[in-house]
């Protein structure tokens, strides 16, 4: 039986209908592939952005609650090596304070003093409160071991401040086993300036940061303070900055290192002050989701949950990516998160 084309062509489809309905559907799937690509970059920016607010929130509460030290950590992250950006909020813990009264045991309001080991050192009448220690060129005090608790290690993040009423330059304070042997030391020099000192390991490089002249006062009471937040090492003269030095992780902290008071400076010394951080709560971003960030950043809250003023001097800017997509957290410097 003869059957003509024309039935045959009725009962399939040509060669050119099949390639022309396979290109449709190869094209339509592509436009779903990136679709959906797309939306799963949108939600894990989405979560990152809120991640990120969390992790801010939850420094400011920390300073509202400890006034102390509180800040977060921004790891930028590298796309490059699928390593995503993160955030450590760093938590404050108050580790040590003197105040050298006699009459209540060397404790003070605070309730949670610990009396340093006076090496030549004797009390007198005179301090911010009642009384001072007593601080010729050689005599020093030693405080408690800072690397024997977690909570205790310098090299995480610190805050050191302390009451001075200086008759000569040397020595203010050292963190280390010995006069040789120190991760962070803070000193006072003869044209009244500040100098901070930073050891990097492992070849025992020492970095200085000095501040302006005449920072510190002549016989007079001078709150002196030296922080690390695992970012910068800052230096204060009444509760002012007067000195940041950047870029300073990867330091050496003496795994028997103390917190020595002295041993070089003239002076009369009252309420020592030194809260460290533990190693913080981690927040990470979703994966592919980094910050635009050359370099770490911290981003500090003082004691109201604001900015911090004395190194913040306007909005916070962060911003998260992830191929071509951005978004944006803002701080602003009364402490409202966007």
């Amino acid at each position: 039986m003869h059957v003509s084309s024309n039935r045959l062509k009725e009962r399939g489809f040509t060669l050119v209908e099949v390639l022309v309905v396979t290109t449709i559907l190869a094209v339509l799937l592509g436009f779903s592939a990136n679709a959906l690509s797309r939306a799963g970059q949108g939600a894990a920016l989405g979560s990152s952005s809120r991640l990120t607010r969390a992790a801010l929130q939850r420094a400011k509460q920390l300073a509202r609650t400890d006034r102390a030290l509180s800040s977060v950590l921004v790891d930028p992250g590298d796309a490059a090596a699928g390593r995503p950006g993160a955030l450590t909020v760093r938590l404050a813990r108050r580790a040590v304070t003197m105040s050298f009264e006699e009459s209540d045991n060397g404790r003070t309001p605070m309730g949670d003093a610990i009396s340093g080991t006076l090496l030549g050192a004797v009390i007198v009448p005179g301090g911010t409160v009642r009384q001072a220690a007593q601080l010729a060129a050689g005599a020093r005090i030693r405080g408690p071991a800072l690397t024997s608790a977690p909570s205790h290690d310098p090299s995480l993040g610190f805050s050191l401040e302390m009451d001075v009423l200086p008759t000569g330059p040397g020595a203010l304070a050292r963190f280390g086993s010995s006069s040789d042997e120190f991760a962070f030391s803070l000193s006072l020099e003869a044209d009244l300036s500040l100098m901070a000192e930073v050891m990097f390991a492992p070849e025992g490089t020492i970095r200085r940061l000095r501040t302006p002249p005449s920072v510190v006062a002549a016989d007079a009471w001078n709150r002196v303070g030296i922080a690390y937040d695992g970012v910068s090492l800052i230096v204060t003269s009444h509760g002012v900055v007067e000195g940041i030095m950047e870029e300073t992780r990867g330091l050496m902290v003496p795994k028997d290192g103390a917190l020595v008071i002295g041993g070089g400076v003239a002076a009369l010394i009252d309420t020592v002050t030194y809260v460290t951080v533990s190693e913080g709560e981690p927040f990470n971003l979703e994966r592919g989701v980094t910050f635009d960030l050359k370099a770490p950043l911290s981003i500090r809250f003082d004691g109201e949950g604001r900015l911090d003023r004395r190194t913040h001097g306007g909005t916070v800017m962060v911003a998260l990516v992830q191929e071509e997509r951005r978004e944006e957290v803002t701080v602003d410097l009364a402490g409202v998160i966007r």
